[in-house]
């Protein structure tokens, strides 16, 4: 009778094992899709904030300009000059005077974010510069 009952404690011992290896497995599958997350996360922040920094340097630039140069196609010229680090063939530039007051113009920047995962996602930013 001893030696049945040794039996079965072997048996659950087995059961015990094999319920705290699957325990590990799921916490360990938990972890490695968290990290990935995680890692995709970072991935579109870099993204985002690379857009970010080109937008803010752009409009920076472009309201630094004199006032009769402030036009679309010179502000395009322009950055292109004063940003070569930069892929500013992705940078659009949009100057636009207001109607109703002749001496106000708004730039307009946008600038894709390029990363996977971000579909159609843009960094715009706007600035008004008044004549001097």
């Amino acid at each position: 009778m001893k030696r049945h009952q040794y039996g079965g404690r072997r048996a659950d011992l087995l059961l015990e094992l094999l319920v705290a290896l699957s325990l590990l497995g799921a916490v360990l599958g938990l972890v490695g899709s968290w990290s990935i997350q995680v890692r995709r996360m970072e991935r579109l922040s870099l993204a985002e904030l690379r857009a970010l920094m080109a937008a803010e340097n752009a409009l920076e630039l472009l309201s630094a300009m004199p006032w009769d140069s402030l036009h679309p196609e010179p502000a395009s010229r322009y950055l292109a000059h004063r940003l070569p680090a930069w892929d500013v063939s992705q940078v659009h530039v949009s100057v636009v005077t207001d109607q109703s007051a002749p001496g106000v113009k708004r730039i307009d920047v946008s600038v894709p974010v390029d990363a996977p995962g971000t579909g159609d996602a843009v960094i715009r930013l706007s600035a008004w510069r008044c004549a001097r």
